[in-house]
């Protein structure tokens, strides 16, 4: 009977211990979980005062914390935050191999987030690739010296082949897919009517392309009225527009189109600005024609005045 209560005993005992270490491990497991999000606490104070290395140390710390819980997903965020300062410090590689490991890591554990990170890596490789164009770009204007603008020399007296003139803006729009839906306006009788009609449908249903376009279009048909000063007005009321969309191309349509009105105008500070954006913003998308109908249209100006 004895033997018994002293078995029984035992038994209980290690019940007790058993629940007790299981209490224990479960405290421990919060304690770390605690302690990497402290860390990464001290990364975001550390990032905020511009200490990418200090944030990246934190993170290291945060990360070996939750590889020793076995912890996938909370590895996964970390790693992901990793890849964020890297890109925050240019280096588009790095952070690219780290957006990789963070989505494996998240769909190894089956988590939704891995599509969040997939299309962060989808943005950081267009980064990369703009980057790769913007270098290539420098290395091609370094290399070549006839890439440049030409400094604008306006004779005292300027005799303006408004016609002509018009008639080189023409070929600038075209640059535009939109605007061979509207070329036909140019021969109706009152042109500017019915463009102005087309316009207010335009944005009346907030087709902005199209509205810039038209813009466009209105500014160069007060060229050929020889009413410049209309003209820039235009011109850039439709630049605005291209800046609200991100449209580059139209961005460089408009502003090829206020350099040409700007050199009429004698304004050639302005001039030179705005040609000179315009062709680097073409040169940019890697449009070779494009680029080459602007530069003619530039050297054809300054035969036209």
């Amino acid at each position: 009977m004895k033997h018994a209560i002293l078995v029984t005993g035992l038994f209980d005992r290690r019940k007790t211990e058993e629940r007790s270490i299981e209490s224990c491990n479960r405290r421990l497991y919060a304690l770390k979980e605690e302690q990497g999000k402290i860390f990464i606490d001290m990364s975001s104070l550390s990032y905020a005062d511009d200490d990418d290395e200090g944030a990246l140390e934190y993170l290291g710390k945060a990360l070996e914390t939750y590889q020793d819980m076995e912890s996938i997903e909370n590895q996964a965020m970390v790693i992901d935050l990793i890849a964020d300062i890297y890109l925050n410090m240019r280096e588009v590689n790095t952070a690219l191999e780290f957006y990789q490991e963070s989505f494996n890591l998240y769909k190894a554990a089956r988590s939704p987030k891995s599509a969040e990170i997939m299309e962060k890596i989808g943005e950081v490789e267009l980064i990369r690739e703009s980057i790769e164009k913007a270098d290539e770009y420098k290395r091609d204007e370094d290399e070549s010296e006839e890439e440049k603008i030409p400094e604008i020399e306006l004779p005292e007296e300027l005799e303006i082949d408004y016609q002509a003139l018009e008639d080189i803006l023409d070929d600038a729009i075209l640059i535009l897919d939109e605007s061979r839906v509207y070329q036909s306006y140019h021969q109706l009788e009152d042109p500017l009517t019915h463009i102005g009609q087309a316009y207010q449908m335009s944005k009346d249903i907030g087709d902005l392309k199209g509205e810039a376009t038209l813009l466009l279009i209105m500014g160069d048909i007060y060229i050929g009225a020889e009413n410049p000063d209309q003209a820039i007005h235009y011109f850039e009321d439709a630049l605005k527009i291209f800046n609200k969309l991100d449209y580059d191309r139209g961005e460089a349509v408009a502003r090829l189109m206020s350099g040409c009105t700007y050199l009429v105008l004698e304004d050639e500070e302005n001039a030179s600005y705005n040609m000179k954006i315009a062709l680097d913003i073409l040169h940019s998308l890697n449009d070779k024609k494009a680029e080459a109908v602007a530069r003619k249209l530039i050297k054809n100006l300054y035969g036209s005045i």
